[in-house]
């Protein structure tokens, strides 16, 4: 018996389910977990579009927003220097642990919104990923971490994108989107 493995893999794909959870950054995940507290995102999103195609096996990050909701330099605005941190997963276990490069990188800012985008690399075979914004403020002394949790997505193929994806906590917000390809 001879089986398909790209239908297989495509069966697959399709099949799993979407859940984009918060998490803590040092949480390695062993399920993915509800939405918590301080993070603002509906806890069951769905792909805008998708494509019927070869498994992805890169993700493109695009940061659209960031706003400062307290005050994190005593004298002025903030420093921001954004970048994420993107985990890949194959039945729980860690496949891929990458960082994008600063999407966002302002001295004396409030708020900001455009388009700041990197791709990153995924497994082909990987079944969850994790993304975590990694918000630094600097400073002379050293750059102060205010990144907010991250998220779990569980249901991706060639072409599945996801906008407009909130992270905050009581320092900062951050909005971007995702986008599921293959190079």
């Amino acid at each position: 018996m001879r089986i398909n493995y790209f239908l297989l893999a495509m069966s697959f794909s399709l099949a799993l389910a979407f859940i984009f959870s918060c998490s803590s950054d040092n949480e390695e995940p062993n399920v993915p977990q509800s939405t918590t507290s301080t993070t603002s995102s509906s806890s069951v999103l769905q792909p805008s579009s998708s494509s019927l195609a070869l498994p992805p096996n890169a993700l493109e990050i695009t940061l659209t927003a960031y706003k400062e909701l307290s005050t994190l330099d005593v004298g002025g605005y903030g420093d921001p220097r954004i970048s994420f941190r993107v985990r890949d997963y194959a039945e729980k276990s860690l496949q891929g642990d990458v960082t994008t490069k600063l999407l966002l990188n302002r001295d004396d800012i409030y708020e900001w919104t455009g388009t700041a985008r990197d791709t990153v690399t995924i497994r082909t075979f990987a079944d969850s990923v994790f993304v975590n914004p990694i918000v630094k403020d600097a400073d002379l002394a050293s750059d102060d971490d205010y990144s907010p949790d991250g998220g779990y997505v569980t249901e991706f193929i060639n072409g599945s994108t996801y906008n407009s994806i909130e992270r905050k906590n009581s320092n900062v917000s951050v909005t971007f989107n995702l986008r599921f390809f293959r190079r």
